[in-house]
């Protein structure tokens, strides 16, 4: 699939404060055309710990059609009442195939297939999932484009598998501070400047106070 990263931040880099206060860093114009842009996508796609802090419904808003969601989520720990199990979209979760040898979860898995809810095994090790093979799993189920919305953590684990075409990075004329306040791409991080990712094509939109920047990730 074509994979598009998105993420929105303040002035100084920050997505949250240092107590994980998110909602809302951009304004509501830069917010609605994300809804849009999700109307443009077949799926939307974010880490369990998004849903477990913001509880995010990740629709249209009444914006266009509703993207398949997709939910990270090894050891199956979401919430029943979780917004992305309603049924204003579709939604499907990844699981590691490890756990589905659990009787316990195959008992979860039963009721939240039996609410309509997709189930995707996949492999896993010590939490992270092999983002290329799920790629490959999302391209079986027709799956042509796919917008991340994940925090630091999913977000990097994409890049570092170099699964993303495109980024959309939304800056708020805020300043957060706090060096313990997440990022948008966090994990390890690269050792030496002639590491980092190239972004070309780079152009800046400005939506309602915030502005876009958009561009295309430089193969290596």
């Amino acid at each position: 699939p074509y994979v598009i990263l998105k993420t929105a931040m303040s002035l100084d880099g920050k997505i949250a404060t240092r107590r994980g206060e998110s909602k809302w860093i951009t304004s509501t114009e830069a917010r609605e055309y994300v809804h849009s842009l999700r109307s443009q996508v077949d799926a939307v796609l974010v880490g369990i710990n998004t849903v477990l802090k913001d509880n995010p419904t990740l629709t249209t808003h009444s914006k266009g059609h509703n993207p398949l969601r997709i939910i990270l989520d090894p050891y199956l720990s979401i919430p029943r009442n979780a917004e992305v199990l309603d049924d204003q979209a579709e939604t499907l979760l990844v699981i590691s195939e490890t756990i589905t040898q659990s009787e316990q979860s195959r008992k979860k898995i039963k009721i939240l297939e039996n609410s309509g809810i997709k189930i995707l095994a996949s492999p896993e090790e010590d939490g992270k999932f092999d983002f290329r093979e799920i790629m490959r799993q999302l391209a079986d189920m027709n799956i042509t484009s796919v917008l991340i919305e994940g925090g630091g953590g999913t977000n990097a684990y994409a890049l570092e598998a170099g699964i993303v075409d495109e980024i959309m990075f939304f800056i708020a004329p805020k300043i957060i501070g706090g060096k313990n306040a997440p990022t948008p791409v966090e994990g390890e991080g690269i050792k030496t400047l002639s590491e980092a990712l190239r972004i070309k094509d780079l152009s800046i939109e400005k939506i309602g106070e915030d502005f876009l920047l958009k561009g295309k990730i430089l193969s290596a």
